[in-house]
């Protein structure tokens, strides 16, 4: 994933089993993921090129109204994720490094 300015980043399915979950979830179930002014967010990857059977537990109402929830639970696991894998600053270094 590249967005202009940032650091760009790959995800591959199995690299972290919460994000492939909320990614099974999220195809499985139909979510609709909010649009960003009218474009998929640049932070959640396209759907799996490999689906799961889609399970019609929700109606198409309920896809698009779960969709918000499932995009802060998406963030939030990546920031997990991101936390878990961030190095520590060397010995004596503050924030600056960090940032």
């Amino acid at each position: 994933m590249r967005c202009a300015g940032e650091r760009s980043w790959q995800l591959s399915v199995g690299d972290d089993t919460s994000l492939t979950a909320a990614l099974v979830v999220r195809d499985a179930a139909g979510i609709v993921v909010p649009r960003d002014g009218g474009r998929e967010p640049a932070d959640v990857p396209p759907p799996l090129l490999d689906p799961p059977p889609h399970d019609d537990v929700l109606s198409p109402g309920e896809r698009a109204a779960a969709g918000p929830a499932w995009l802060a639970w998406y963030r939030a696991l990546v920031g997990l994720a991101v936390r878990d894998h961030h190095d520590p600053p060397p010995p004596g270094v503050g924030r600056a490094w960090q940032r």
